[in-house]
């Protein structure tokens, strides 16, 4: 999904995830948007080198790596690095909006998989995000377990991510694609208003996913 936007950047991509031993299950869509998170936390602050994925078989879990050569995070920053709305101020990055709340849900949605994620950083040289989840079942409720279904390649939860992403690449600005969702009986209509373009756009596609109808502004006034 990301590979088109990295390399738009300049970066090298490397995806080395071979087949595990045993199987790791997780949530579907709670999955996409830990690694979704990742992978445009990488694009927004690297631009040079590489971001690179990697999946290998731990004692008793699953590990997975997304590491990158961008501009890191200071020793005194990290200890708040996944701390909900902490943003840190003045390192370059490809966008100065976000919500802050990124880092944050991938340590709550991997904690949810009775998993854990840590961050390794050096300035200038870039981060290592490490994830490690369990391998089997006994871990999670027998309720809680179900039958794997078949799913498309990129599910409707990539698109405000990669819409995102394209925004802060060099060139012309990305055609927004229309949603394959259709207004139902059910569907709401909704004003969303917010002065950060980043937060807007990505509820903005949200709902309209969902099937619903969106106007977006940057203010009450508007």
């Amino acid at each position: 999904m990301f590979r088109s936007a990295v390399e738009r950047a300049g970066l090298v991509f490397e995806v080395d995830c071979p087949p595990l031993p045993e199987p790791v299950l997780v949530d579907r869509s709670m999955w996409e948007k830990v690694v979704l998170n990742l992978l445009s936390n990488a694009l927004k602050f690297t631009f040079e080198g590489s971001i690179r994925v990697t999946v290998r078989a731990g004692d008793g879990v699953a590990v997975v790596t997304v590491a990158d050569s961008g501009i890191g995070v200071s020793a005194e920053e990290m200890p708040r690095l996944f701390e909900r709305f902490h943003r840190i101020d003045d390192v370059r990055s490809r966008s100065n909006e976000g919500s802050g709340i990124g880092l944050a849900m991938v340590k709550e949605l991997v904690g949810l998989h009775h998993g854990t994620v840590t961050a390794d950083s050096t300035p200038d040289k870039g981060t290592t995000f490490t994830i490690r989840l369990p391998f089997g079942v006994a871990h999670l409720p027998a309720d809680a377990v179900v039958a794997a279904r078949a799913a498309t390649a990129v599910s409707a939860t990539a698109e405000p991510f990669l819409q995102e992403a394209a925004r802060w690449l060099p060139g012309d600005a990305p055609v927004e694609a229309e949603s394959t969702a259709q207004p139902t009986g059910s569907a709401a209509s909704v004003v969303v208003a917010d002065d950060n373009a980043d937060m807007r756009d990505y509820l903005a596609r949200l709902l309209r996913s969902a099937g619903h109808r969106v106007i977006a502004v940057a203010d009450g006034r508007q």
